[in-house]
This record gives structure tokens, C-alpha cells and sequence, in this order.
């Protein structure tokens, strides 16, 4: 077998084995007044959806584009809308221009944790 063959296959093998030992669990920071976590936004979809855990993310679509904020604020309608709490609770705390962001839900941790865990 050539080297670049051997070469692939222990790529494909490491990958797959990487895939299988990957646990799916979103990373949620409890803070003093609410959490936070980390969500992959994948804007211009066909439909809204929570897709679910990605990673340590919560993949979400929305239809809307991501121009002058449509996006971002479509995201946290879709949330407060699963996570049954008022839109005012729910910041985009880092990557306001980015796919992947930091969400911050004020409230009570346990029951905000709750609601995400039956979500993903």
C-alpha cells in the first residue's frame, strides 16, 4: 500500500474513532442570575428550527438573514419562544456578527437548564 494510502486511512480510522468517543453535551455556565451557553446560528434557512446539540453548541436555524441584526433577533424569539421566558431576558453576549455566539437567559438556572435539556 502506497504512503498517502496509509496516510488516509489512519485519518479516516483516528476520525471515526474520534466521532464514536465524542459525548454530546452543551456546555451550560451557570451564573448568578441565569446561564450561559453557546449556540451555532445558521441563518437564511428554509425553516425555524432548534436543529439540537452540535458539540458542545445548540445548532439553531432561522430564516431570517443576518442583516442589520434580523437574524440575531429572530434567534432570540425562537428561544424565548422554546424556553418559555419573555425576549428581554435572552443577550447575545459575544459574536453579535458571528455564527457561533454566547448566549446569556437571566432567570432561575435550574429551571433555564431544565428547559435545555429537553430541548436538545
Amino acid at each position: 500500500m502506497p504512503k498517502s494510502w496509509e496516510y488516509l486511512f489512519r485519518r479516516i480510522h483516528l476520525s471515526l474513532i474520534n466521532s464514536l468517543n465524542t459525548s454530546v453535551m452543551l456546555k451550560i455556565q451557570e451564573i448568578e442570575k441565569g446561564i450561559l451557553f453557546w449556540v451555532r446560528l445558521q441563518p437564511g434557512a428554509s425553516h425555524e428550527e432548534i436543529v439540537g446539540i452540535q458539540g458542545d453548541m445548540l445548532k439553531i436555524k432561522v430564516c431570517s438573514q443576518p442583516v442589520r441584526g434580523a437574524a440575531n433577533r429572530a434567534l432570540i424569539s425562537l428561544m424565548a419562544k422554546y424556553l418559555k421566558v419573555k425576549k428581554s431576558q435572552i443577550e447575545i453576549t459575544k459574536g453579535q456578527r458571528a455564527r457561533k455566539k454566547v448566549i446569556k437567559i437571566t432567570g432561575s438556572p435550574k429551571d433555564l437548564i431544565n428547559q435545555l435539556r429537553k430541548i436538545g
